[in-house]
């Protein structure tokens, strides 16, 4: 976790998947976005919080796993706990700026 930002950790990254941690602190969130082609499936390690998933809430917390195809709108509007999520993404998107870390 870092209070300058979000954090993304890779964990593995190769052409057929992409796996990440993804952390969020409170006041923290990530802007509406979609994976291009690809399936997404996130698992909360950690925390609690609110995904936007086609305009709908969801809510996030220690267990929950959400599945969510490429052209799904996605976002997370809100961070109540300390938030740690395991991603996966398949195939790895075309977009370098998917696997990329991102240290807050």
């Amino acid at each position: 976790f870092s209070i300058t930002g979000l954090t993304k950790k890779i964990v593995f990254n190769s052409p057929q998947v992409l796996c990440f941690v993804l952390s969020l602190m409170p006041g923290q969130s990530i802007p509406e976005h979609r994976h291009e082609q690809s399936a997404l499936t996130m698992m909360v390690l950690k925390g609690r919080g609110q995904a936007r998933v086609n305009g709908k809430l969801a809510t996030l917390a220690l267990g929950t796993i959400l599945f969510l195809e490429g052209q799904d709108e996605f976002s997370i509007p809100i961070v109540e706990e300390n938030l740690a999520l395991l991603v996966t993404v398949s195939p790895n998107p075309e977009n370098r700026i998917f696997s990329q870390e991102v240290n807050g």
